[in-house]
């Protein structure tokens, strides 16, 4: 196996890691223009995190939505509103969960997934 394929085998995570564990001025040395990339790599992690945490809060709406539609409804047509909000909550629970893969997937779970 050659260098070329170990190298294209590296995961992202695990090129974030490398650079993250190197001092700075090491990578000054190797490459200066990394110094700047290394404080910008997390960027997407944080929007991936703060999409998920967005979508999710509105997914936690049409929930309650959903559940006052469901108690509330005072006639049959009442429960048409559930033609609009229930669609509404499948969606933001499957966005929610898009987002959240990514940011797994390109960098550790302890850093996505809140912990409460």
């Amino acid at each position: 196996m050659d260098d070329d394929t170990v190298f294209a085998d590296r995961s992202d995570r695990a090129l974030i890691d490398v650079l993250y564990g190197l001092p700075k001025e090491s990578v000054k040395m190797v490459s200066p223009r990394s110094t700047r990339l290394k404080i910008w790599v997390k960027l997407p992690m944080i929007l991936y995190v703060t999409t998920a945490a967005m979508v999710s809060s509105l997914s936690e709406l049409f929930v309650k939505i959903v559940g006052a539609i469901i108690i509330d409804a005072e006639e049959f047509t009442d429960l048409f509103w559930l033609l609009v909000f229930v669609p509404m909550l499948v969606t933001t629970a499957t966005v929610t969960m898009i987002y959240v893969n990514y940011g797994i997937k390109y960098y550790d779970q302890i850093e996505v997934m809140p912990i409460y």
